[in-house]
């Protein structure tokens, strides 16, 4: 059969849903943005629906769901399924999207899911917080609901093997999962190293980003000429009180707006998930010429090799941590060594890989 000339072939039309701010500054709006730029490239986007977004060139449908809302996981499902048209292709970035997919009723249903161990959540949390109050993770049927859109999507990606093998762990699962890492944006220079040792975390504060394992790690190791910098929001005093002498240096820098200046400012970043898809931040990291630590329990890690760009500690290791941290302050030119390793690293991980990624995924898929 002679191939169609490029006036006869009819593009498919796709929508995108997500859950996250399409956008450059926040982990799931970044990927949700490039994810957009790749339907843009190989199908007729015609809607996206989002809470809010920088300008895509494309019809955009934002929702709000106010505070009113907050406590229903299910309303925005709800709600996207009243605004969405239909498409041949689907594509969805956040959870939960079932009567989405059953309104639009696409002929390719294509899911992200940066999906991490719920399981040592729920532990974390109950460790720390006391009991887990989120029912629709632990209630069978509601979970059945929650997941009901993966469970029969046509293709779950995600953003590492360990995300991965814990998808297809999930009872009924029909998809094609595939691997595509984020990526990150390479700066143009990597600005030296500071003169004095500090230690960086940027995100977010949640149990199960195991940050309570840096803190203790820091508090530990009783440093009085370094510094520990935490970036992002939700860090308070209060978590620092019963921790730290007032010798040690710790200091909270809230949500920075240019990420980059966090970056150059420290020596070494430090990604302590208990369970985490990826971590973008760390790659980021990288990309600024910084040696990491990273937890076995973090998605990013199957790209570091221990000992190379930096190190892959156990899970839950406040030791481990403070090991390594040790050993890297007393060793700057392994630091610095590290970090330019760490670098060529991120050289093969730019969104712009990954984006390509995604359009190939699309056109095979549809």
């Amino acid at each position: 059969m002679a191939a169609l000339r490029p006036w006869e072939y009819k593009m498919k039309t796709s929508v995108f849903c997500t859950t996250a701010p399409i956008g450059k500054g926040h982990g799931g709006g970044i990927v949700s943005y490039y994810e957009c730029q790749a339907l843009k490239e190989v199908s007729d986007l015609i809607q996206v629906v989002c809470p809010k977004s920088e300008d895509l060139g494309v019809p955009v449908e934002t929702i709000s769901l106010n505070d009113r809302y907050s406590d229903n996981p299910f309303m925005w499902d709800y709600l996207t399924s009243l605004k969405v048209k239909h498409a041949d292709i689907a594509f969805f970035n956040g959870a939960p999207f079932s009567s989405t997919a059953r309104a639009v009723n696409p002929s390719k249903l294509i899911v992200d899911v940066p999906a991490h161990n719920l399981e040592l959540s729920i532990e974390e949390w109950e460790r720390w917080q006391g009991k887990y109050p989120f029912k629709h993770m632990t209630d069978p049927f509601l979970w059945s609901l929650y997941t009901d859109f993966i469970v029969n999507a046509d293709v779950v990606i995600c953003p590492s093997k360990m995300s991965a093998d814990y998808v297809k762990q999930n009872p009924g699962t029909k998809a094609k999962v595939v691997v595509i890492p984020h990526g990150t944006e390479l700066p143009d220079e990597v600005k030296p190293l500071p003169e004095q040792f500090k230690v960086g975390y940027l995100g977010a504060t949640g149990t199960d980003k195991g940050t309570i394992y840096l803190l203790k790690a820091w508090a530990g190791l009783m440093y009085k000429d370094s510094e520990l910098l935490l970036a992002g929001d939700g860090w308070s005093q209060n978590t620092l009180y019963d921790l730290f002498h007032k010798e040690q240096r710790v200091k909270l820098l809230g949500r920075v707006e240019n990420v980059s200046d966090f970056y150059n400012s420290i020596s070494v970043y430090c990604q302590p998930s208990v369970t985490e898809g990826f971590g973008i931040p760390c790659l980021e990291a990288m990309a600024h010429g910084r040696a990491v630590i990273v937890s076995e329990g973090a998605g990013v890690s199957e790209l570091i090799k221990d000992g190379v760009e930096g190190f892959v500690v156990p899970i839950r290791d406040a030791g481990a941590i403070a090991d390594r941290v040790d050993w890297l302050k007393r060793r700057p030119e392994k630091v610095k060594e590290m970090g330019q390793k760490a670098r060529l690293k991120a050289e093969s991980h730019t969104w712009s890989k990954t984006e390509a990624e995604f359009e190939r995924l699309i056109k095979d898929e549809s």
